[in-house]
């Protein structure tokens, strides 16, 4: 970590902190926060080879998301999860896509 700190910002969030760390997927382990992407620095690494993976752009975000159901393929509403979002849009395409949350009642109600 020592060759990188002139280059990313070292922050401790307490463990009692659990919104924050919620908001970030950091539970446990150190993640890297670069704007609104996050990444999250696997057990087997060392931390300097995740900087460097980082700065190569080698590192792909953490992402929180629900997982693609096979199901999601046969109706002609499809469900986008982060995980299969890149793969369902097809960019040659132009794709209208709603994005609803669960605990609201207004995107419930444009539920298909």
């Amino acid at each position: 970590a020592e060759r990188h700190r002139h280059l990313v910002r070292h922050v401790v969030v307490p463990e009692r902190e659990t919104r924050v760390r919620e908001r970030f997927d950091a539970t446990e382990g150190l993640v890297l926060v670069s704007g609104h992407r996050h990444f999250k620095m696997p057990p087997t690494v060392t931390i300097d080879t995740f900087y460097d993976n980082f700065f190569k752009g080698l590192l792909r975000p953490s992402l929180r998301s629900e997982v693609a159901y096979a199901s999601d393929d046969k109706s002609p509403v499809m469900r986008l999860v982060a995980d299969s979002f890149d793969k369902k849009i097809n960019t040659t395409h132009d794709t209208l896509v709603a994005f609803l949350a669960p605990w609201c009642a207004h995107s419930q109600a444009l539920h298909p």
